[in-house]
């Protein structure tokens, strides 16, 4: 009996034994942790009366209370639906920017976020406390096994504070912008900056960049810089660049950028923030041409006169007129017209001399004008071509001349009379008047001179002339050619003239008979006399 209750007992605590040695079977398992976000703004310095951007960051090293699959573990320490939203009411600081979603949040660094501020001018240096509420959703447990996970959702909305430093240090602003430049051409553009900040700069470099194509620097430059040297609050520093505005700019408002870069009290060097300006270019030089006249005729020499006007915007120095156009057989004397210095809105005349040969054609013919000048920096410019038509006369003597006394009685002598009229635009001198007569006609002086003609004027000649004895009672030609000196000083000679000249018979109270006829009356009267006589 007493074996059997031995073995019983053996048996028992073999099973007892058997069954502490084996490993509990658990049908679920559970991740347990949660996010653990943290705000930082590593550069956190700004200086009063500035607009500036801060950069946030965000950093998750979240908190594991629960190990489990690496999946869940993720899940638990993630942050979903993340708000971050800073609050300056406590501070003379102001934000600019609201609530800004960042979305999920895993563990690791989200950022920057940037964010707008504006400090107030005359805000005191000093340390700055800024609350910063973050916002998110988590999940806490997971919960897993042999079915479908089941997840404890959870929320978080907590307060954390960063720090901001309000620090003495330069600080600059454009307080006017002025450019020379105008399009497709060279200028200037001048920027008046002032320090106002609270400590001075040394070494300061003012660049400035344009964004856009049609503005360049210098050659072909996108930027230019200029050494300003030291600078002390308050103190406003001017900084002059060459500008170039291409022929497809137009104008409207572009915008330049500019940043000072200096070295601070602590001798470290430093960057402004980016300041930006608008410049406008001005409109395109232009020129106009108004009372355009022509006194160009075929085979003469005339002129083309007229007004050029500067239309601006810009004042022109050292301008020139220069002309070119019309046929091979219409040759200027000059193709340039020196003007005067041309304010916007100044005008002067002009007036170009040229020679239009005999084998030219009438009509209108156009011509270009163009102006050379230097702009405002210096630079040789060319306006843009004005091209203009005008009128070329058909051809016309140079002179008339016109009868005033041309009757001679045949066998006698008297004085011929012309007038004689400058037909042409310009005046004349040195007049010498050459006659020609043929036979039956003579003359013992045909030569007359007049000083001077001015266009349309007239004067009047006499040249001694006689008819022969032989002389019929008609009209005979007499010829008359003109030499006379231009107001080039060129001595020229005209075509030649025509003009009738009337014989007439001897005033003798009736005129007689002519000599032939008186020796048939003196013949008939002596017949007559001999038969009477016979008859007797």
């Amino acid at each position: 009996m007493k074996s059997t209750t031995t073995a019983l007992l053996g048996l028992c605590l073999a099973v007892v034994f058997a069954s502490a040695g084996a490993p509990l079977v658990s049908a679920e398992e559970q991740v347990i942790g949660r996010p653990n976000v943290d705000v930082y703004v590593p550069n956190n310095q700004v200086t009063p009366g500035e607009e500036t951007t801060l950069e946030v960051f965000l950093s998750n090293d979240g908190e594991l209370r629960q190990d489990g699959a690496p999946e869940y573990v993720d899940r638990v320490t993630t942050a979903r639906g993340t708000v971050v939203e800073l609050d300056a009411a406590n501070s003379p600081i102001t934000f600019d920017t609201g609530a800004i979603p960042v979305g999920t949040l895993p563990t690791g660094t989200a950022g920057p976020l940037e964010v707008s501020l504006t400090v107030p001018e005359g805000t005191p240096p000093g340390t700055y406390e800024v609350p910063v509420e973050v916002r998110y959703s988590y999940t806490r447990l997971v919960t897993y096994g042999d079915g479908e996970p089941e997840f404890s959702e959870s929320s978080f909305s907590g307060e954390q504070t960063v720090t901001i430093r309000v620090v003495d240090a330069p600080r600059f602003e454009v307080v006017d912008t002025q450019s020379t430049t105008q399009i497709g051409d060279r200028g200037e553009v001048t920027l008046t900056l002032r320090n106002v900040g609270t400590e001075p700069a040394r070494d300061a470099r003012v660049s400035l960049a344009s964004s856009s194509d049609e503005l360049a620097f210098g050659t072909d430059s996108s930027s230019a810089d200029s050494f300003v040297g030291s600078w002390r609050p308050g103190e406003t520093k001017q900084v002059t660049y060459a500008l170039s505005a291409t022929d497809d700019a137009i104008q409207r408002e572009y915008s330049l950028t500019s940043t000072v870069d200096y070295t601070d009290v602590d001798g470290v060097r430093q960057t402004s923030t980016e300041l930006v300006t608008g410049v406008t270019p001005r409109a395109e030089q232009s020129f106009a041409l108004s009372a355009l006249d022509s006194t160009l005729r075929v085979g003469q020499e005339g002129t083309i006169s007229g007004t050029i006007t500067n239309e601006g915007p810009s004042t022109v120095t050292e301008p020139v007129l220069v002309v070119s156009g019309g046929s091979q057989n219409l040759d200027f004397t000059e193709t340039e017209y020196a003007l005067s210095t041309l304010a916007s809105g100044d005008s002067e005349s002009f007036s170009f001399e040229a020679d239009v040969s005999d084998a030219a054609t009438a009509g209108r013919q156009q011509f270009s004008f163009q102006v050379r000048y230097q702009n405002g920096v210096g630079d040789d410019r060319t306006s843009d071509t004005l091209r203009r038509a005008v009128d070329v006369d058909t051809q016309r003597d140079r002179f008339t001349v016109e009868p005033v006394q041309s009757t001679l009685e045949r066998g006698g002598s008297d004085t011929v009379t012309l007038r004689v009229t400058n037909n042409g635009a310009e005046p004349v001198t040195e007049v010498s008047v050459k006659t020609y007569f043929t036979d039956p006609l003579s003359s013992s002086d045909d030569e007359a001179f007049v000083p001077s003609l001015d266009p349309g004027e007239s004067a009047e000649i006499q040249v001694a002339a006689s008819a022969g004895n032989d002389a019929l009672t008609k009209q005979y030609p007499m010829s008359a050619d003109i030499q006379y000196t231009t107001p080039d000083g060129d001595t020229e000679l005209s075509n030649t003239y025509k003009v009738a000249i009337d014989v007439v018979a001897a005033d003798g109270g009736g005129g007689g008979l002519p000599l032939p006829a008186i020796f048939g009356v003196v013949a008939v009267a002596a017949v007559g006399i001999v038969v009477w006589r016979r008859r007797g």
